[in-house]
C-alpha cells in the first residue's frame, strides 16, 4: 500500500513529513489520510513546533495533498543529482487553527 512517517532529513534539517504510495493505492484518498494522521501525531503527541515536506514539482497530486493539509509553500530546495524540490511547511499554530 505505502508508507507515511516523520523523519529528520539532513537536506532540510527539520522534522519532515514523508509519504509514498504504491500505484494501485493512488487516487483513493489514502495519501491524504496517512499524511494527516502523521501530522496529527507529530503535533499532538510529539509536540513538534513545525513540520516540513519536500515535493517534486512534477508530482502535482502530492502537492495537492500538502495544500489540502494546510501546508504552505516555502520556496525551492536544491539537492545534488535531483530536480529542484518545492518545500512546504506547517507550524503548530496553523495546524491548531485548521482543527477548530
Amino acid at each position: 500500500m505505502g508508507i507515511a512517517a516523520l523523519g529528520i532529513v539532513s537536506v532540510m534539517g527539520e522534522n519532515e513529513l514523508l509519504y509514498g504510495l504504491c500505484p494501485n493505492s493512488w487516487n483513493k484518498g489514502y495519501g491524504y489520510e496517512a499524511a494527516k494522521a502523521v501530522l496529527d501525531y507529530g503535533f499532538s503527541v510529539l509536540k513538534f513546533a513545525c513540520i516540513a515536506a519536500a515535493v517534486n514539482p512534477q508530482n502535482i497530486y502530492s502537492e495537492k495533498i500538502l495544500a489540502k493539509l494546510g501546508m504552505n509553500y516555502a520556496g525551492k530546495l536544491a539537492m545534488s543529482g535531483m530536480e529542484k524540490l518545492r518545500k512546504y511547511v506547517l507550524d503548530v499554530e496553523q495546524y491548531n487553527q485548521r482543527r477548530v
